[in-house]
């Protein structure tokens, strides 16, 4: 549907850089249009956990952009194209003892072919996700600058938080369990968006993912526990993933030890802090409040971060819960959790 506008809005997402997660963490500072960074890290192979069903509700439609959702402005006439919104509910996530309840997500989609001059088939499709509860799509300049360099870009917007296996929760929540429903909407936007429209076009086109703070972490679950990693062919992780580690994020009394970032002596010189030219700073990863009360609430456990405010130390139950959901290497931790794929 096309529309007459000026020019398209910022949208602020929660949960944003505040949050420093140390622990087998990609970080990426570089917002370049086109480049992506590999999620990278030697294990070994695990089966996966399994994914829930997307059941579509009615066709698709166009989307309300002014609910934040991208639209294209076209050179020179001031008329802009709307996103496909296509509605669904993500169902059947249970995984490791959890069931988690049915969540509605929107999924709004454009392709460039035909639309953006010069742009006779798709480089590929790269699928948003947006930061805290990812109830708002992911920034419009990144969209914009994807969709123009001829990509297919896609993004995600959920009704509820994605992270709460159920509202309310009965015993502790498990973001780890949850991240199947992202999971299940990655997969669904492959097969139904990218194989069928993009790569029967072009085959050298990729399929990509974009996640923002804690947008970046269903990303990074998807790809470590949900077999995302066998289908996406690059990812950038911007901000993030900061769900890495919850245990360091939440301890208090004591604090998570600080650790120097982008020093010489990090993993490989600190070569991922070279991308965006940073200088070296040392800090506790500690969740900062705000982000310890939306990972509290998410994880059923208010002791986050002291996010209830009771000044408690930390207890050996509650570090235990919140490593079990986290997305670093568990293996070492015989019979509980799920062991993640890293490649």
């Amino acid at each position: 549907m096309s529309t007459t506008r000026n020019s398209g809005p910022e949208y602020p997402i929660s949960l944003r850089p505040k949050t420093t997660i140390t622990t087998k963490v990609l970080i990426v500072s570089a917002l370049a249009v086109i480049a992506c960074c590999l999620f990278s890290i030697s294990a070994s192979a695990q089966t996966p956990l399994s994914l829930g069903t997307l059941t579509t509700l009615g066709n698709p439609s166009s989307c309300n952009s002014g609910s934040g959702f991208y639209y294209y402005i076209y050179p020179n006439t001031g008329l802009a194209l709307d996103m496909n919104c296509q509605a669904a509910k993500v169902s059947g996530c249970n995984n490791l003892g959890v069931t988690t309840s049915t969540l509605n997500v929107t999924i709004g989609y454009l392709s460039p072919v035909g639309v953006v001059p010069g742009v006779t088939v798709a480089n590929g499709l790269v699928v948003l996700h947006g930061g805290g509860n990812g109830t708002a799509p992911e920034s419009f300049a990144l969209t914009d600058n994807y969709f123009r360099a001829g990509y297919e870009v896609v993004q995600v917007v959920w009704a509820d938080d994605w992270e709460m296996i159920s509202d309310p929760i009965t015993g502790y929540g498990n973001i780890q369990a949850a991240a199947c429903r992202p999971a299940t909407v990655f997969n669904w936007v492959n097969t139904n968006l990218f194989l069928t429209n993009v790569l029967n076009n072009n085959s050298r086109a990729g399929m990509c993912a974009l996640g923002d703070s804690a947008g970046s972490a269903a990303v990074a679950y998807s790809m470590a526990y949900y077999n995302a990693g066998s289908y996406l062919d690059n990812v950038e992780l911007l901000s993030g993933p900061v769900l890495s580690d919850i245990e360091q994020g939440c301890q208090w009394k004591p604090q998570a030890a600080s650790v120097t970032v982008c020093s010489s002596t990090s993993n490989n010189g600190g070569y991922g802090c070279q991308l965006g030219g940073g200088s070296t700073w040392t800090l506790s990863p500690t969740y900062l409040s705000g982000a310890n009360s939306s990972v509290g609430g998410w994880t059923n456990d208010m002791s986050c971060a002291n996010a209830n405010g009771l000044n408690q130390s930390t207890t050996q139950q509650s570090e235990t819960q919140w490593l079990l959901q986290s997305l670093v290497d568990q293996s070492n931790i015989t019979g509980l959790g799920a062991t993640p794929t890293f490649n």
